[in-house]
């Protein structure tokens, strides 16, 4: 994942913490703050989510948030058996794009590259109604696509890895990734000049 998609991730992911109450307005804001920071680092976000997690009772309508959460910092950390056990315990109570976009790349690390396409597919699929008049989600489902596009690629697929770059680019022309992918996936399937041709309209970083 990106650096630009991991920072997107992260700030979606408020959708899922808004689910209940709002987090910092109760009596545990300090705690709240040592799992949801935005500026902590994965060790203390793993330990401040554990001692939420730790303290929380069953049906608590923030839980998911913070089994989220825990799993951002555990794939941030590589541990990613224990990443996909929270995201998959988050999911049990609110389901995001965020979320989708979290558990689809911890399953491409961990080789489960069709678990992954179908958590890409479920994020742009979360977006794409609204995608058509709000920016954001127009951007979200462009990181969804392609992070879709990069998987397939990776499993073969190069058809299918090509339409998705082909819609990624008519919506976003300036992301230069995809530009790079589709040269790619294009020469693997023959397409030389197609191939070529990408690579010369390859936008400027």
């Amino acid at each position: 994942m990106s650096s630009r998609i991991l920072s997107l991730v992260l700030a979606a992911s408020s959708v899922i913490a808004c689910a209940g109450p709002v987090l910092a307005r109760n009596s545990r804001e300090q705690a709240v703050e040592r799992c949801v920071g935005e500026t902590l680092t994965p060790p203390d976000r793993v330990r401040g989510c554990d001692a939420l997690i730790r303290s929380s009772r069953r049906g608590d309508p923030d839980l998911s948030a913070y089994y989220f959460y825990r799993a951002h910092g555990y794939w941030t950390l590589r541990e990613f058996e224990k990443a996909e056990a929270d995201v998959n315990r988050a999911a049990a109570g609110q389901r995001s794009w965020a979320l989708f976009m979290l558990r689809g790349d911890i399953r491409v690390a961990r080789g489960n590259r069709a678990g992954a396409i179908d958590d890409f597919t479920a994020a742009a699929e979360f977006v794409r109604e609204a995608s058509a008049t709000d920016e954001q989600k127009k951007t979200n489902l462009v990181y969804a696509l392609f992070s879709r596009a990069e998987a397939m690629h990776g499993a073969g697929r190069l058809s299918s890895a090509s339409f998705d770059l082909d819609e990624v680019i008519d919506l976003k022309p300036d992301f230069r990734p995809a530009w790079e992918l589709r040269a790619r996936v294009r020469a693997a399937l023959g397409d030389h000049v197609g191939a070529e041709q990408d690579r010369r309209d390859t936008p400027a970083d």
